[in-house]
Order: structure tokens, then sequence, then C-alpha cells
């Protein structure tokens, strides 16, 4: 059997100070930041892998595939990061907190303007009759579906933008 050490007891009354406990963990938002991060990195794979067996079971004959299958690569690349980024951060290290607000960006400005002119559109076919009119509500759907990629990946940068100051300056 093995002995233990003596436990000194000045040691034991002494709680934690609530400064030495604070840097272990995260702040709440990040770590719900960090969870949307890992669904965006994993969709994006997921995405990525479906069009390769695509790919794999029926091989491509014309440039628009090959061009789809681009988009997917950069699709997959940008989830890459964004896991990267993830692990950074919960490791507290600059590049992590850099990377995730480029990747944050870079998804701000996409999904900004897909979510205005499909919502602006949509409110324009709203006034036409016919088929034209009927697909305004599409467009109004998918106006909608954009919005919380832009409202939270907006918070998002300027959440990792405040942190970031905060924590290493």
């Amino acid at each position: 059997m093995t002995e233990e050490p003596p436990i000194n007891p000045e040691q034991k009354s002494q709680p934690l100070s609530p400064q030495k406990n604070r840097d272990s963990l995260l702040p709440i938002g990040l770590g719900w930041l960090l969870i949307y991060q890992w669904i965006l990195a994993f969709c994006s794979l997921a995405f990525f892998s479906a069009k390769m067996v695509e790919i794999w079971t029926q091989p491509p004959r014309d440039w628009g595939h090959w061009a789809e299958l681009s988009a997917f690569l950069i699709l997959a690349c940008w989830g890459i990061a964004m896991a990267v980024a993830s692990v950074g951060i919960m490791k507290r290290r600059p590049r992590g907190f850099l990377v995730g607000m480029i990747c944050h960006l870079l998804l701000e400005i996409i999904a900004l303007p897909v979510m205005l002119f499909l919502g602006i559109d949509g409110l324009i076919w709203i006034s036409d009759h016919g088929f034209a009119g009927a697909l305004a509500g599409l467009f109004l759907i998918f106006a909608l579906m954009c919005l919380p990629f832009v409202l939270i990946s907006g918070w998002g940068f300027f959440y990792l933008r405040r942190l970031s100051k905060r924590l290493f300056s």
C-alpha cells in the first residue's frame, strides 16, 4: 500500500479564490459560440462528404459538377478552419480567436447579401400574380433561413473581438 502525504490543515481550510477558478472556465457566451461553431463545422464537412460519395458513384461529365465540387471543397476547408478555431479558442490561443473571427466574418459577408437579396426579391415578387407571385413566399422563407447565420455570426465576430482584447491585452 502506498502512503498518502499528510494533509496540511492550513491548506485544507483555504478555499479556491475566484481569480484562480475563473481562468480555467470558459465564459457562458463563448461556450454557446463554440457549440454553434462545431455544428457549422460538422454540417459543412457532412455536405462535402455527401458530395464526394455522389461523385464517387456517378462521375461528373460537365464543368458544372466540378464547379459545384469546388464550392463544396471550399465549404469543407471553411469547416475545418472553424473546427481549428474552436480548439484554439478552448485553449485560449490568440490565433484561434483570430481564425474564429475571420470565419464568422466570411459567413457574415456571404449570408447578409444573400438574405437582403432574397428578402427584397421576395417583397418585389409579392406584387406579381401567377407563378412569380407564388414564388415570393419561397424567397422570403429562404431569406429568413439566412437570418440566424447573420445574427449569430455577427454577434460571434464582435464577441470574439471583445474577448480577445480583454484576454490578450
